[in-house]
C-alpha cells in the first residue's frame, strides 16, 4: 500500500504528532497545577456571632461541592500568630471575611456573612477574575 520511502516518512510524522500532543498535554497539566494554588482563607475571630453561622450555613455545602477539591477552604483567627504574614490588599475590617488567595497573594474577598447562594455567586465572580 505504501512505498518503502513513504513508510519511514509516515512513522516519522506519527512520532512528531505524538510529541506535539504529549507536550500539549503536559502544558495543560502545568496550567491545571498552577490553578491549584488557589485557596479560600476565612478570617474569623472568637466572639464573632456570624463566624459560627458561616461555618454552619456555608461550609457544609461548599465542602461537598466539586469546587472545594480545587479551591480548599480553611479558617484563620485574625489574632493568630502568622495571620499577619498573609499578603492581603487591605486590613480585615469585618469578620467573617472569605479571602481568595492565589499562592500568597489576595485575589479578592467576600466581606461579612452572606447567604450561601450569594456566597457561591460572589465566589464564582472572584474565580473568574
Amino acid at each position: 500500500m505504501f512505498s518503502v520511502i513513504q513508510r519511514p516518512v509516515l512513522v516519522l510524522l506519527a512520532l512528531i504528532v505524538a510529541i506535539v500532543v504529549s507536550s500539549r498535554v503536559e502544558a495543560a497539566r502545568d496550567t491545571a497545577s498552577a490553578g491549584s494554588n488557589l485557596e479560600i482563607i476565612v478570617m474569623e475571630v472568637s466572639g464573632c456571632k456570624y463566624c459560627p453561622r458561616f461555618r454552619q450555613d456555608i461550609l457544609p455545602a461548599y465542602s461537598a461541592s466539586p469546587r472545594a477539591r480545587d479551591v480548599p477552604m480553611r479558617f484563620v483567627d485574625i489574632n493568630a500568630i502568622g495571620a499577619d504574614r498573609l499578603k492581603l490588599k487591605a486590613p480585615i475590617a469585618t469578620v467573617p471575611t472569605a479571602v481568595l488567595m492565589r499562592g500568597n497573594s489576595e485575589v479578592g474577598r467576600i466581606e461579612g456573612y452572606v447567604a450561601p447562594e450569594d456566597f457561591s455567586r460572589l465566589l464564582t465572580a472572584l474565580l473568574n477574575r
